[in-house]
């Protein structure tokens, strides 16, 4: 109170801006002569009025309190963090490294996709390409568009010494069929490959998609958007989807049907015949064909 009406404004408790606000005050000298060093608060020839000496001892109560009492609250934040996150957000290990960011997520893709969308953090050449040398074979050089099914191959790949031979009792329909990516889209007696045995490496060659009036297929897997330099193979269409909506502005992939008319499925089977005849010819042929429905 006694100090308040002297003029501090009862919540200053840093030594240095006190000086700086009160040296000027003459009741306030010599609380600053002390903080600054010229005097010395134990020297028994030095006098001090109660207030003053009363004042000197609470102030730095009052900024150890300040601090234990900022510290509270940062723990308290972080719990509160704690409580309201997700289960799978303390279990997961994908963690954005932008600084300041730190925001976490369940799966790899997840992450690239935030990064993309709220940095426009695209993946570094060389990271590119060490994927790409992860999932390709040590022994035969065949790229594949996910590890595991590379990793599947190098055992039974021809050019392994060590391959293991499958399984006599397994049925044919379980066995991994592998292509060479440095096939042209041609079987033998001039048929067209089939669009679900084309190559990353031939994706590019597939027609582009008229962003006015987009004609889609079910079973496509390869992004066609024009000028799109992406050409992973996606393991399902909400895979694809995510990449349309996400990277390109979001243009939105349709959602099919799971069972259609075998008229319309026949309709979207052409399509895709389409599709790797264009690869084939290196391109386009006519109109693409139209479906009636999805």
């Amino acid at each position: 109170m006694i100090r308040r009406q002297a003029g501090w404004d009862g919540l200053t408790t840093n030594q240095g801006a006190f000086q700086k606000l009160f040296a000027l005050r003459p009741e306030n000298v010599s609380v600053c002569a002390v903080w600054a060093g010229d005097l010395d608060p134990e020297d028994p020839n030095v006098e001090f009025q109660w207030s003053t000496k009363r004042f000197l001892e609470l102030i730095p109560a009052i900024a150890a309190a300040k601090l234990r009492l900022s510290h509270d609250f940062e723990l308290l934040r972080e719990l509160t963090y704690e409580r309201n996150t997700h289960r799978w957000a303390k279990e997961t290990r994908h963690v954005c490294v932008v600084e300041g960011c730190n925001a976490v997520f369940s799966t790899a893709a997840g992450l690239r996709t935030y990064r993309y969308r709220e940095h426009q953090a695209l993946e570094s050449e060389e990271a590119k390409q060490a994927d790409k040398v992860s999932k390709t074979c040590r022994y035969c050089g065949k790229t594949y568009a996910r590890k595991d099914t590379s990793v599947r191959h190098e055992k039974t790949c021809s050019s392994n010494p060590d391959r293991e031979a499958p399984s006599a009792n397994q049925p044919i329909s379980k066995r991994r069929r592998t292509v060479d990516p440095t096939q042209v889209p041609i079987l033998s007696g001039g048929a067209v490959k089939s669009y679900e045995a084309l190559t990353e490496e031939e994706a590019p060659g597939l027609p582009r998609i008229n962003i006015d009036s987009p004609t889609f297929y079910r079973g496509e897997r390869f992004c066609r958007y024009p000028g799109c330099e992406f050409t992973t193979r996606h393991a399902k269409p909400s895979a694809l989807r995510l990449h349309y909506k996400n990277r390109h502005r979001g243009f939105m992939f349709p959602i099919f049907s799971t069972t259609v008319a075998k008229a319309i499925e026949a309709e979207h089977e052409q399509g895709l015949f389409w599709l790797s005849t264009c690869v084939f010819r290196g391109k386009v042929e006519g109109n693409p064909p139209v479906v009636s429905s999805r």
